[in-house]
């Protein structure tokens, strides 16, 4: 079913891929710029995972919130919504309290959702799939 969404969602796949090119620009800059490069890069790389989860769990509501009612739609997406901002919360949580790895670019890595939503029309203009 995921599977099947990425493939057929041209935008969510370019999403990801902007998330990717994010992680690895900032990777880059943990290896240069930081001593602590294990502990930094698992919360990167936790961070990128959680990104892209929420990018298919958001691309999947949209998906069901079009077919619905104005007033339906709403309020499926506010509950999506909220869902993943608990989901963010609760990583966070669990990677601090275990310490595996670092919650601030966990955070980072959360941000790459953003980051690949400004680079997309970038992917779209070089022929991204």
């Amino acid at each position: 079913m995921i599977i099947d969404l990425i493939k057929k969602n041209k935008t969510l796949r370019q999403l990801i891929l902007g998330i990717i090119i994010f992680g690895v620009v900032v990777e880059l800059l943990i290896i240069i710029c930081t001593k602590q490069r294990v502990y930094n890069s698992i919360g990167l790389i936790i961070g990128i995972i959680a990104s892209i989860g929420c990018a298919v769990h958001m691309a999947y509501g949209i998906d069901i919130a079009v077919m619905l009612d104005e007033k339906s739609a709403i309020a499926y997406t506010r509950k999506y919504t909220v869902i993943r901002y608990l989901i963010l919360c609760v990583v966070l949580i669990v990677v601090g309290v275990t310490d595996i790895g670092s919650p601030v670019t966990l955070i980072f890595g959360y941000l790459g959702l953003k980051a690949g939503a400004y680079l997309t029309p970038i992917i779209n203009k070089f022929g991204g799939r």
